[in-house]
């Protein structure tokens, strides 16, 4: 997959992904919540060490997985890591899939606005709007 490829969505640009086996397995390993296994470690990393990854693995859950409380454990890792640098173009395509997504828009709504940088917390309160992931139930899965 090349870099200059357009996507409509960052559900798509990560399914095409030429390595989604892996960040199924390490979207897995997370959820088992196997604090042992190096995947694991790799995806409490990944918001440091590779945003890129940070932001698949996170919009990959919000896709795949039905767990509510693993994926507000995802808002609260990686999804929030990703948010504690001012970095305006990830934030932007968070933004958009959130407004694209419902089930993604609803796993943003765990990330806690005062634990993220200050730049950041507007666009997602705005993008999160009212939804909240302790009162409202998890929307249905997207289709990419």
């Amino acid at each position: 997959m090349g870099r200059s490829e357009k996507f409509d969505s960052e559900l798509s640009r990560t399914l095409a992904r030429d390595d989604i086996e892996t960040l199924r397995r390490l979207v897995a390993c997370y959820h088992s919540r196997n604090i042992e296994a190096a995947d694991y470690n790799i995806v409490v990393e990944s918001a440091q060490n590779d945003p890129e990854l940070a932001l698949a693995i996170s919009v990959l859950a919000s896709a795949e997985y039905d767990d509510a409380e693993f994926l507000a454990f995802v808002a609260a890792g990686p999804m929030e890591e990703l948010l504690q640098t001012n970095n305006k173009k990830m934030v932007e395509r968070i933004v958009r899939e959130a407004r694209k997504f419902a089930r993604f828009r609803w796993m943003l709504s765990g990330v806690w606005l005062h634990a993220i940088h200050k730049e950041n917390a507007d666009p997602i309160r705005s993008a999160v709007g009212g939804i909240s992931l302790d009162r409202d139930p998890l929307p249905p899965r997207p289709s990419a």
